[in-house]
């Protein structure tokens, strides 16, 4: 049973739509650094999407684990 989570395949639907639709392309002022609800929909982020201080928190956890993988991060921009 899933009370939160979509299966993988439902959950990239919004990727696929915001990567190839025409109608991104068509209308991209609309769709540039929109939030997306399933499918295609642009809505607004809770507040706990928006909160600065949780997103530099994830930028930094993601940031530790990819160099503990061999990665870096540091050609991409966290303050943008």
């Amino acid at each position: 049973m899933r009370i939160f989570f979509q299966h993988p395949d439902d959950g990239a639907l919004n990727s696929v739509f915001a990567a190839a639709s025409p109608v991104v392309l068509e209308h991209a002022e609309k769709y540039k650094g929109a939030y997306l609800e399933p499918v295609g929909v642009v809505g607004e982020p809770s507040k706990v999407a928006q909160d600065e201080g949780l997103g530099r928190a994830l930028w930094d956890s993601t940031a530790a684990f990819m160099e503990g993988m061999g990665m870096s991060l540091k050609h991409a921009v966290a303050d943008k």
